[in-house]
């Protein structure tokens, strides 16, 4: 089972996360921290082990993420990804070594997209949880996503597409209404 830390203030953040998360590992056990003290707990704690931390830096009454970072083990730092947009903070984490960042305001990415770019950031901490994710199969490349390989062959992210029940084409979240009246209209 994996476990997965989430430390933000904001509720609407959370469940979107959480949502995102409980659709694609439902398997997994995700914990929610909005005050720095005890997600500091959870993971200094006997059962300090996570596959994934995701951290905020404001927390708001909450404390701020900087405290969380400042415990972390240089193991833990590899899977933690930042979420935030406070630039001190930002800064702060780089030079503790953390890689992987995600935009708090989803600036440049499109509503559509917000699932398959969170799940992105997922694999980039954690690439032993890519399998669950992703199924890689030939495709026409008809959704026009961005998960394309260079070559024919597609790994097409869970949160990316979906198949058509009636052609089992693989068409971009958003646009199967479209697809179906566009390819499907007689049927």
């Amino acid at each position: 089972m994996k476990k997965i830390i989430i430390v933000e203030d904001s509720a609407e953040l959370n469940y979107l996360l959480k949502k995102i998360l409980n659709r694609n590992f439902p398997e997994a056990n995700i914990l929610l921290f909005n005050v720095d003290n005890e997600a500091i707990e959870a993971v200094v704690s006997s059962n300090k082990d996570f596959d994934v931390l995701v951290l905020d830096g404001y927390l708001g009454l909450g404390g701020h993420g900087e405290n969380v970072l400042n415990v972390l083990t240089p193991e833990q730092l590899k899977k933690t990804i930042v979420f935030s947009y406070d630039n001190d903070f930002i800064n702060n984490a780089r030079k503790k070594g953390i890689l992987e960042f995600m935009n708090g305001s989803f600036m440049g990415v499109r509503p559509s997209e917000i699932d398959a770019y969170i799940l992105a950031k997922f694999k980039n901490v954690l690439p032993t949880i890519s399998n669950a994710m992703e199924t890689t199969e030939e495709c026409s490349h008809e959704c026009k996503c961005s998960c394309h390989d260079k070559d024919s062959r597609v790994v097409h992210i869970m949160a990316c597409c979906e198949k058509c029940k009636i052609c089992g084409k693989n068409i971009k979240i958003g646009e199967m209404d479209e697809h179906l009246k566009a390819c499907h209209k007689n049927k």
